[in-house]
């Protein structure tokens, strides 16, 4: 999943403060991995943790792709052809997203516009 592998590159490159490091470290570091040395340097984050905070992104962006056109045809008085244009260039926006963050098929891409 391309949201995971970001997540931990970013992870990785970014040194990270000490008090968002604690809250890290209980959202996705692995207990029993983290036993196996006692090295600091090295961090094991839990596969499980990165998979939910992958979702949590992935849906959050597709969410927000699929929620700003309804504000801008609410907040802008516009054309018709502005209004499919609009909806229609945010709709492509969220099959691409999705289809590059998350690995679906087409026809859960297909289900997921349509929805």
């Amino acid at each position: 999943m391309y949201v995971h592998a970001s997540i931990e590159d970013f992870l990785f490159r970014v040194p990270i403060e000490e008090q968002a490091d604690r809250c890290i470290q209980r959202l996705l570091k692995s207990n029993t991995e983290g036993s196996r040395t006692s090295d600091t340097t090295i961090h094991h984050y839990s596969t499980s943790g990165l998979d939910v905070a992958a979702r949590i992104i992935a849906s959050s962006i597709g969410a927000g792709i699929l929620l700003i056109p309804v504000f801008i045809l609410f907040l802008f008085d516009m054309s018709r052809a502005k209004m499919f244009a609009v909806v229609g260039s945010f709709v492509l926006a969220f099959m691409i997203s999705m289809s590059v963050l998350v690995e679906v098929t087409p026809h859960d891409l297909f289900i997921g516009i349509a929805a």
